[in-house]
């Protein structure tokens, strides 16, 4: 699979992906970490990861939330039933997940600019900093409040 060249970007009706480069661009934006990508951070290296059981937890809770309350104020059990059958689903992948093994994350090396990549079967695949394209995804949504842009 290639990407396109860093610096480039792609627009779409809407939605925009911006290519970056694997050196740091200044943006003015404090930096922040929403979904806990990031797992461990120091001076030598830089471990992103994707599995983050917080995550999940953080959007499955509310709905849960949501249906007990609908169930209390209209004393109605139909409701739990309802909120049942909407997150019994992701509540089982989400326990599912916990028993699986965590998959080791992505380590990016400040000092000998490198990525490794771990693979099946315990290989790593150890790419220099330089060949490395970082993809950044923008999405809008448009409904009567407006225009609201997201960020990835």
């Amino acid at each position: 699979m290639s990407t396109p060249p860093a610096g480039t970007t792609k627009k779409r009706l809407f939605s925009r992906n911006d290519y970056l480069a694997p050196l740091p661009i200044p943006t003015g934006e404090k930096p922040c970490d929403v979904l806990n990508t990031i797992w461990r951070k120091n001076e030598v290296f830089l471990d992103i990861g994707n599995h983050s059981i917080g995550s999940a937890v953080m959007v499955i809770w509310p709905v849960v939330i949501l249906f007990l309350a609908l169930a209390y104020f209209f004393d109605d059990p139909d409701a739990l039933i309802l909120g049942a059958c909407i997150t019994g689903i992701p509540i089982l992948f989400l326990i599912q997940g916990l028993f699986r093994a965590v998959p080791l994350p992505i380590r990016f090396n400040r000092q000998r600019r490198e990525v490794c990549v771990p693979r099946e079967g315990g290989e790593y695949w150890i790419v220099p900093w330089e060949n490395v394209t970082a993809a950044a995804t923008q999405h809008s949504s448009v409904s009567q409040a407006g225009r609201q842009p997201w960020a990835c």
